[in-house]
C-alpha cells in the first residue's frame, strides 16, 4: 500500500469505472451485501461490548440488532443519494458519480475485511474479543482516513470547492464518527 490504503491507484480507479462489465457488477453487488451484514454486526459487537462488556448474546438481542441492519442501510443510501444532490447543486455530476463509485469500492473493501473480524466473534473466549473489536476500528478509521485523502485528491487545485470540503469533512465524515464513539464510551 504505497500511498492510501485503497489497493487501486487514481488511474486504476478510473479505469475500473469505466470498463465496469456484468461480472464486476456480480461481485461488486456480492461485496456490498457483505458489507451489509458484517458492518451493522461489527458496529453492534463494539457497541455492546463499550457498554456491556462481555456478557452479551447476539440472540438476545434481535430488535437491536435489526436496528443496526437498518440503520447502517439507511446510512448508505443517505449519503449516496447526498453525494449526487451535491454534485447536482454544485454542477459537477461526473465528479460526484466518481466520488460515488469510490466510497462503494471503500465499502466494499471494508465488508471483505470485516467478514473473518465478525466471523470469529461467537468463537473466540471473551477476553480476546476486545483485540478483534480494535481491529475492526482500526479498518474503519483507516477507510475514513482513505477516503478523506481520496476526495482531496479528487479536488485538488480548485479553491471554491476546497472550502465545500473543509465544511463536508466536518459535518458528514467527522461527526458521524463522533456520534458512534458517544454511543461506544455512553455509560
Amino acid at each position: 500500500f504505497p500511498v492510501t490504503i485503497q489497493p487501486f491507484s487514481k488511474v486504476a480507479i478510473r479505469r475500473i469505472h469505466a470498463e465496469r462489465n456484468l461480472i464486476f457488477s456480480w461481485v461488486s453487488l456480492n461485496l456490498l451485501l457483505v458489507f451489509l451484514v458484517t458492518a451493522p454486526l461489527a458496529l453492534f459487537t463494539a457497541v455492546s461490548w463499550f457498554k456491556q462488556g462481555s456478557g452479551f448474546r447476539y440472540t438476545e438481542v434481535w430488535p437491536t440488532l435489526l436496528l443496526f441492519f437498518g440503520g447502517v442501510g439507511l446510512w448508505l443510501a443517505t449519503k449516496a443519494s447526498f453525494h449526487k444532490f451535491l454534485g447536482f447543486v454544485f454542477l459537477q455530476p461526473a465528479v460526484a458519480d466518481h466520488y460515488n463509485f469510490v466510497f462503494f469500492l471503500g465499502i466494499k473493501g471494508i465488508g471483505a475485511a470485516l467478514f473473518p473480524l465478525v466471523a470469529t466473534v461467537p468463537l473466540l473466549p471473551e477476553s480476546a474479543l476486545i483485540w478483534v473489536i480494535g481491529a475492526m476500528i482500526l479498518v474503519v478509521l483507516m477507510y475514513v482516513f482513505d477516503l478523506i485523502y481520496q476526495w482531496i485528491r479528487l479536488i485538488e487545485g480548485d479553491r471554491e470547492q476546497q472550502y465545500y470540503l473543509i465544511a463536508y469533512i466536518c459535518t458528514f465524515e467527522i461527526l458521524p464518527i463522533l456520534v458512534v464513539a458517544k454511543l461506544l464510551f455512553q455509560s
